[in-house]
């Protein structure tokens, strides 16, 4: 606190005069959107950039599909790099000790392909497509009686052979390209064609199909690409699944402003990622891109990396990095910048995400502040929460990378205005202190409906005061400055037995960022008066837990020692009743505060496999599949409630 204090008395008249916050505090604190109608909540909200206006819907003026907005970048920008993806050198199959083959990857450098390359290979592709008899407004109809199969990597002469009798051509991604032609191809869709059919993540049942439209795309990235911070010649580093809304707009906004997308995935992301070979160094580390998105999930882990790799040194440098992000922490939210504080110690952490990162989007589901104020700091730069749905192209409000505070998601994009719904039974209105309720969301970037499912289409898209919106579910809350929070979701929520209504959600974003907590899933029996929680925890988390039991146990009986502890067996780890009541405990005092006592969980079972999109317990960006989870661990479940 000395040297902080010496340090103050130094540079104070050189932050005056060159780093005066006041404009920046400005920035942060402005009026971001409001209602339509001035003082009346129950009118549609709006960024107050469009309050008065038209709603924004083209990115480039004129071109109002995907094709001619596609085009129009390759016009722009013909000669800048486009796309990018890594080499593979070599595959080592490593056996783990529990038995277990994992593939690592030794692999080079991105090589890319310009925006002029990608255009000539797209119409190679349209084409050969065409000459196989893939028709416009035929491929959805015709899914069902496949005559051609295209590898993107060599198939197995049994794969090559398989479908003679049955009239199935077989084809490779290169012999593809070879049937094409290189001259651009005349577009001929129309904004209203469908342009992709995107199913939803299946949380909360049974998959959607979303028919989404050229024009909703369009709509949606042209709210979006004026409040994302980026320049032509930027690199994104594009790793979520392309079946992720959020990652077709971010990938979408890139090529429309010029920036290169370098590919990645989540298995080779950071130099210690699953697939990563020893001595190979992660995506991020080789790309260094300047713009990501981001799940929450994958920033928790980056959360908990962190604070495990201080965790490990002394003391003393234990101290002295809580001191520093103390520190900066208090000057950020006060508008300065820390030069000499990122220069010793933050930007090297930086360097996890290649040290070059001006802006992290984050969307998919809710980021908990400590997490995002984390990021923040570790990482010097803004992190950004939007929030969408597959329902809205991703589109609904977006953070400002001016803003400050953490908590919120930002106002509305410029795109689309948002009404908020009342809800009696829980006491969400728009008429409240705060402005609350259900999220309608209304705009061109709103979805045509769900395919071949009209009854859930009418119940979803509605009509208010004769304007169409989806109704998402979620609730909402804006705040003075015209950022919308997410308090609360209608399908999440669970009355007990004792008439008290639990979001199940925002308890388990509040255990999720607890230290050793790999994924949880919060649970509740309506008849009971009590919540359990399935949790996966950490391995090395577990593993000193278990030493920290035994280590007392010692102090009692030769009985009381812990079984599965000497021998090191996780899944022994995870049933023993020492080390789940010790979990619980931590679980507890880290909630204490944040929860009410009646939605911190009374009993947990701690799971010994990891939830991966693979085990169909989570989707592809890592949101539980709740319904799966229960029906998975129905035994459990019923044990801790009998």
């Amino acid at each position: 606190m000395i040297l902080f204090f010496i340090y103050d008395m130094i540079v104070y008249i050189p932050f005056k005069l060159f780093a005066d916050p006041s404009q920046k505090l400005s920035m942060s604190q402005r009026v971001k959107a409001a209602p339509v109608k001035p003082g009346d909540p129950t009118s549609p909200w709006r960024h107050t950039d469009v309050k008065g206006g038209q709603l924004e819907v083209h990115a480039f003026d004129g071109c109002s599909t995907l094709a001619e907005q596609w085009n129009e970048a390759v016009r722009r920008f013909s000669d800048f790099d486009c796309l990018g993806t890594r080499e593979v050198l070599s595959i080592v199959k490593e056996k783990q000790k529990n038995g277990k083959i994992f593939e690592k990857w030794e692999m080079g450098n991105y090589h890319w392909r310009s925006f002029r390359t990608v255009d000539e290979r797209v119409n190679m592709v349209a084409s050969a497509l065409i000459s196989l008899g893939c028709k416009v407004q035929k491929a959805i109809q015709d899914g069902v009686n496949v005559n051609t199969i295209v590898y993107f990597s060599s198939p197995d002469p049994a794969s090559s052979t398989k479908y003679d009798n049955e009239n199935v051509q077989v084809h490779t991604f290169d012999q593809l390209l070879t049937m094409g032609n290189p001259k651009p191809l005349q577009p001929r869709c129309t904004p209203e064609d469908i342009a992709v059919i995107m199913y939803t993540s299946g949380t909360t049942g049974n998959p959607k199909g979303v028919m989404i439209s050229h024009e909703n795309i369009v709509a949606a990235v042209a709210g979006q690409i004026h409040l994302i911070p980026t320049l032509p010649g930027d690199t994104y580093i594009g790793y979520l699944p392309l079946a992720h809304i959020l990652e077709v707009c971010a990938e979408t906004v890139a090529y429309t402003r010029g920036v290169r997308i370098g590919y990645s995935s989540a298995q080779t992301l950071f130099d210690r990622a699953p697939k990563i070979k020893k001595g190979t160094k992660g995506d991020c580390f080789v790309l260094k891109p300047t713009i990501m998105a981001c799940v929450p999930a994958i920033m928790d882990r980056i959360h908990k990396a962190v604070i495990e790799e201080v965790n490990s040194n002394s003391q003393l440098f234990r101290e002295m990095f809580r001191a520093c992000y103390e520190r900066k922490r208090a000057r950020y939210e006060e508008g300065y910048t820390s030069f000499i504080l990122n220069k010793l110690v933050f930007n090297r952490i930086g360097k996890m995400l290649g040290g070059n990162i001006r802006c992290v989007l984050s969307g998919g589901a809710p980021l908990s502040p400590e997490t995002q104020r984390f990021m923040n700091i570790c990482f010097c730069c803004p992190v950004v929460q939007g929030y969408g749905l597959t329902e809205t192209c991703g589109g609904g409000t977006l953070g400002d990378t001016y803003d400050l505070s953490t908590g919120s998601v930002g106002p509305p994009l410029t795109c689309c205005e948002i009404l908020l719904e009342e809800w009696k039974e829980a006491g969400y209105s728009p008429k409240n202190e705060k402005p609350q309720g259900e999220i309608l969301i209304g705009g061109k970037n709103v979805g045509v409906g769900y395919y071949n499912n009209p009854e859930k289409t009418k119940e979803d898209f509605v009509i208010r005061n004769g304007k169409r919106y989806f109704a998402t579910g979620d609730i909402g809350e804006f705040r003075e400055d015209g950022c919308l929070r997410i308090i609360d979701r209608k399908k999440d929520l669970l009355k007990l037995a004792h008439g008290e209504y639990i979001s199940l959600g925002n308890v388990e974003t509040h255990i999720q960022t607890g230290h050793g907590i790999d994924s949880v899933c919060v649970y509740g029996d309506s008849t009971k008066d009590y919540l359990v929680a399935l949790i996966v925890p950490d391995h090395k988390y577990l593993r000193n837990k278990a030493e920290e039991v035994r280590f007392k146990s010692s102090f009692l009986s030769v009985e009381s020692v812990p079984l599965g502890v000497s021998n090191g067996d996780f899944e022994s780890l995870c049933t023993n009743k020492e080390i789940v009541a010790s979990v619980l405990k931590d679980i507890q005092s880290h909630v204490a505060g944040r929860l009410e006592k009646v939605e911190v969980p009374r009993k947990i079972y701690l799971c010994s496999e990891p939830w991966t999109p693979t085990t169909g317990l989570v989707t592809e960006a890592l949101k539980l599949k709740r319904k799966t989870i229960e029906k998975a661990f129905r035994k459990q479940l019923d044990e801790m409630y009998s």
